[in-house]
């Protein structure tokens, strides 16, 4: 299971135990399947945090080229 889709199913467990939902299982199952089909790049979720905390922390000064 990818990093991307461990975080997805985390969150909607955590959401399903704390009762914030107010969408069905069946809906929040049928959403994550629609997910996973689709390929798209991503980050590992460590490193993505860090690189984000770094630029909260100003270590990100970087000059990046405009796209």
């Amino acid at each position: 299971m990818s990093a991307k889709l461990r975080a997805i199913v985390n969150r909607l467990q955590r959401v399903l135990q704390i009762g914030q939902s107010e969408r069905s299982v069946d809906a929040k199952l049928k959403a994550v399947r629609e997910a996973v089909q689709y390929n798209y790049p991503t980050a590992d979720v460590e490193e993505m945090l860090k690189e984000i905390g770094a630029g909260y922390l100003g270590a990100g000064d970087k000059e990046f080229p405009a796209s």
